[in-house]
């Protein structure tokens, strides 16, 4: 099972990481969460959870790391990311509106990068997300974040040219 790191633990994190533990593809001790206000990570770490200080400890310990902080936070983020020795092997999903997975990939030396636009309704498990593969991204790791979010409700794969248009 794949260690999956969230940076940021707000309204979409949740949705994620409840579809997830719903669905059973993954279990809370394989979560790695790093959060500015840790009382929001508390129902998971009270499930075995681990809370990082920080992104970058959080990235260290993770296969994959889920980037969930508003786009505003993504160059103080990215910058602490960009750090942390391995990145570029990580498995980095992106949920940012206007923020490009090039430029994820770009800042984090290369790693693989998916970008997905979920919605609110993942909250109750009726989501849709759009996603996007880049042509470097292996198709299982591809298939591994597509069935992230089918855990709270549909995808739907787009190139990346269409993502700001939905």
């Amino acid at each position: 099972m794949r260690k999956i790191a969230f940076i940021g633990v707000g309204n979409m994190a949740n949705a994620i990481i409840g579809g997830l533990l719903r669905g059973g593809s993954v279990d809370c001790p394989h979560l790695i969460l790093s959060e500015k206000l840790p009382e929001k990570c508390t129902p998971y770490t009270e499930q075995g959870a681990v809370l990082a200080p920080c992104p970058a400890e959080a990235a260290r310990a993770a296969d994959c790391v889920v980037l969930a902080v508003k786009p505003q936070s993504f160059p103080e983020v990215l910058d602490e990311l960009a750090e942390v020795e391995g990145i570029s092997d990580k498995l980095i999903v992106t949920i940012a509106a206007g923020i490009t997975a090039e430029s994820v990939k770009t800042a984090l030396h290369g790693a693989p990068v998916v970008r997905v636009l979920p919605n609110t309704p993942m909250l109750i498990g009726m989501g849709v997300s759009v996603i996007c593969r880049a042509p470097d991204v292996d198709p299982a790791d591809f298939a591994f974040v597509t069935a992230m979010f089918e855990a709270s409700g549909s995808v739907t794969v787009i190139d990346e040219a269409e993502m700001n248009r939905i």
